[in-house]
């Protein structure tokens, strides 16, 4: 299996670890001290914020950039999952971040990030849609871990069992 292209990976990466802080973040939040939150939901917001703008990015890049085909010895029903899996995955990337914002804007508060940066509030101040986003914006997280175990199981299967290059691909590139 050929390779990702050097930019997708790097993208690839840089997102799986920021939103694996993000999700750390987010299901601690509750647990930190009075002292603490402020830190962490500054560093809460202003990954959320990166995460939402990097995954418009990558789908920009999807367009302008081709991507590996999976191996054409893969059963159709594993490509069908990998295509499902990566479609939740980018609807997470986008909507979670989004679903936080509008939690936040329902607040009453402006999305502000460090140095003095303001988002603009989405929807007006509204206690029960902020609840409702609160909500949604929990329930977001619980599918981004489930499915991020899966597509982690996924590759790992990928590696050990079937050694098709699909983990290889995004990776590392080929071997000369």
């Amino acid at each position: 299996m050929n390779p990702f292209p050097l930019p997708i990976r790097i993208l690839h990466w840089t997102m799986a670890a920021l939103v694996a802080i993000e999700l750390f973040l987010g299901f601690n939040l509750a647990y930190a001290t009075c002292r603490l939150f402020p830190v962490l939901i500054d560093a809460h917001k202003c990954i959320g914020i990166a995460i939402y703008f990097l995954v418009i990015l990558r789908l920009v890049l999807r367009v302008f950039i081709p991507t590996p085909s999976l191996p054409s010895k893969m059963a159709a029903i594993q490509k069908v999952l990998a295509g499902l899996s990566h479609a939740i995955l980018y609807l997470l990337m986008f909507f979670m971040p989004l679903s936080g914002w509008l939690m936040l804007s329902a607040s009453g508060y402006p999305l502000s990030l460090a140095g003095g940066i303001y988002f603009p509030r989405l929807i007006g101040s509204d206690i029960r849609i902020f609840s409702l986003f609160n909500n949604i914006h929990f329930i977001f997280s619980i599918a981004f871990v489930c499915i991020i175990f899966f597509h982690v199981y996924a590759a790992l299967i990928h590696a050990v069992i079937y050694r098709d290059g699909v983990l290889s691909s995004i990776v590392r590139k080929r071997s000369s």
